[in-house]
């Protein structure tokens, strides 16, 4: 599972991650992921830098292994 964060301010590792924590949360919720445990994916999480706040959005990717 990938996450990439288009955002004008950029956040450091460890917050970055933690904003993820709801989109995660409903991933599983909806059924598309068993379970958000090391054991069951891999998560990932990449900042992409923005000029505008129009330009913010958030992309989520899962591939199956």
């Amino acid at each position: 599972v990938t996450v990439k964060l288009y955002s004008v301010k950029q956040m450091d590792r460890d917050n970055a991650f933690a904003s993820t924590k709801n989109l995660y949360d409903g991933v599983v919720k909806s059924g598309i992921l068993k379970d958000d445990k090391a054991e069951y994916c891999v998560m990932e999480v990449e900042q992409i830098k923005v000029n505008k706040y129009n330009e913010e959005k958030v992309v989520l990717n899962i591939k199956s292994l």
